[in-house]
């Protein structure tokens, strides 16, 4: 990922090179890391919040003007990817409110998922079946 600058973990908040966070040793910064090689392959123009605890890991700015976008790892359970879809801080969990994010980016394994805050059940433990039409339209 040579070039592009260097990105957060979302877990410890260390800054990293690499896609495993040397910090923690965790993998959301892989997830972070191919989202923006997307969105930067299409074309995008990508920025990261300064502050700490914003409710979203990038800001991208496409044909449509910026958007906000979390990024949120996937793991797979049969045909379904099971993602949290909650913000974290030191004392609690909660789930993200209508104008905190525009768009998820849920990575699972090679696979992306942009899906609009609009289309995201309410359910903070989300179990998203792959097969379903419903988020396959939203596979990239």
């Amino acid at each position: 990922m040579g070039s592009i600058a260097d990105y957060r973990c979302a877990k410890c908040g260390a800054y990293t090179e690499d896609a495993l966070c040397s910090v923690c040793m965790c993998k959301p910064a892989a997830s972070q890391s191919k989202a923006m090689t997307w969105f930067l392959s299409k074309g995008c123009d990508v920025a990261t919040p300064a502050r700490e605890n914003a409710p979203y890991d990038m800001v991208v700015k496409g044909r449509t003007g910026w958007r906000t976008v979390q990024v949120k790892t996937a793991y797979l359970d049969g045909k379904h990817m099971r993602v949290n879809l909650c913000r974290t801080d030191s004392t609690s969990r909660k789930p993200y409110e209508p104008g905190e994010t525009d768009y998820f980016f849920v990575v699972c394994d090679s696979d992306g998922y942009l899906i609009p805050y609009s289309e995201w059940e309410s359910d903070p433990k989300m179990r998203i079946n792959i097969e379903a039409k419903k988020y396959v339209r939203f596979r990239v």
